[in-house]
């Protein structure tokens, strides 16, 4: 990463049956900072983190996604970043790293606010994709949840509702990697629809009252997909329009998730 003289330890949360761990042990030939954690279990993306900042007592914590590279030089500037700006944690804008039409229409769907191209709403929570944060106010806010994906949405409105700052980057970024398949990312973004509600029905996060009255929940989707072509139409309007059928399925998949999974909530609330 550029950042040799920065960064002390990498620690590689893995189970012990991952391929991962494998591939992590290798690497450390080559670089003796990194450490291997295998878990007795998989762990969701929350759990993951969590043990590992229980391995450390570092000060500052960066957190990198498996599927994410961060720029030469990027955690320096991070930090540099949120000690100008005296954030508590800072994301990096999130890049696309290559794919076809699919990668780019999840892209949107996830990380537009975080491309770093026009400022994000106020309410927008910046993800932990590639981010750092400072241990004090990471156990504050009790660390991630254990959950994936959406643990990181959850931990940004956690700082924030302490009053801690939480910011994205104004020009580090991090290329991430989408998996390729119509499949696979209607499978995501349905789970993603589906923890958007949990987080949401044990917060004020922005949305909660979809959770709380799951008849409103269909209306998410013309919401959304709206907002996202408002969000692409000043710079990229002819790939909005001529993805607008993969941008409607994919808000499909995640409004089913969160209808579904807000109804189930609701039925438990009534038992």
């Amino acid at each position: 990463m550029g950042d040799d003289g920065f960064v002390q330890r990498i620690l590689v949360v893995t189970s012990r049956d991952d391929a991962s761990a494998t591939a992590a042990e290798r690497h450390r030939e080559f670089d003796p900072r990194i450490e291997v954690i295998r878990a007795s279990s998989p762990l969701s993306a929350g759990a993951a983190r969590n043990l590992g900042r229980t391995a450390t007592n570092a000060a500052l914590l960066l957190f990198v996604d498996a599927d994410c590279w961060l720029e030469s030089g990027g955690a320096r500037a991070l930090h540099r970043e949120l000690e100008s700006r005296s954030l508590d944690a800072v994301s990096a804008c999130v890049r696309r790293d290559g794919g076809g039409a699919v990668a780019r229409v999840r892209h949107a769907l996830e990380f537009k606010e975080a491309e770093g191209r026009r400022a994000a709403p106020a309410h927008w929570l910046p993800p932990s994709t590639t981010m750092l944060c400072r241990a004090s106010a990471f156990d504050a806010a009790g660390g991630f949840p254990d959950m994936f994906p959406g643990e990181d949405l959850v931990l940004s409105h956690r700082l924030r509702t302490l009053g801690h700052h939480v910011e994205r980057s104004d020009g580090v970024s991090t290329w991430h990697q989408h998996p390729p398949g119509l499949v696979t990312m209607l499978r995501h973004q349905y789970r993603l629809g589906s923890t958007a509600a949990a987080a949401r029905a044990t917060s004020s996060m922005h949305g909660s009252l979809f959770v709380r009255f799951p008849l409103l929940a269909p209306l998410l989707l013309p919401a959304r997909l709206m907002r996202v072509v408002r969000w692409y139409a000043a710079h990229d309007p002819a790939w909005v329009i001529a993805a607008l059928p993969l941008l409607a399925v994919g808000l499909g998949a995640w409004t089913a998730g969160f209808a579904r999974a807000a109804w189930g909530m609701r039925r438990g609330r009534a038992a």
